[in-house]
């Protein structure tokens, strides 16, 4: 993770940490590009509080941090995925913050080196 984020820099992060220097919690995002919109925007890739942190306010402060990049970055938007089954998750995103579900679009996904290697194929 180090190298990604500090070396090549595919993304960047928030990490909370506690007085003492402890991580608790984690908030990793990248910026992306919608053609659709024609609009800037941040991608939420991870958030994370350690459990006995929840409860807190410290995801609403990670978010208030994403939100002051996204506004310094010009972007339009802010968007993150969520487990279906994550309902404690899911009614923060919706009641606290005001999320709205994306529920008209489905993920998709390549994943490892021989998935790579069949997208490269198609160009021959």
């Amino acid at each position: 993770m180090k190298e990604n984020l500090f070396v090549k820099k595919y993304a960047e992060a928030f990490v909370a940490r506690t007085q003492s220097g402890e991580a608790v919690g984690l908030a990793l995002y990248f910026f992306t590009y919608s053609t659709w919109l024609g609009v800037p925007g941040l991608y939420l890739e991870d958030l994370y509080v350690v459990p006995e942190h929840r409860g807190g306010g410290l995801g609403k402060t990670l978010f208030g941090y994403l939100g002051e990049v996204a506004k310094e970055r010009g972007c339009e938007r802010v968007e993150w995925r969520v487990l279906k089954w994550n309902t404690p998750s899911k009614d923060f995103y919706e009641k606290r913050l005001g999320s709205i579900p994306q529920s008209e679009w489905e993920g998709e996904r390549l994943e490892g080196a021989e998935a790579i290697e069949r997208l490269i194929a198609l160009k021959n």
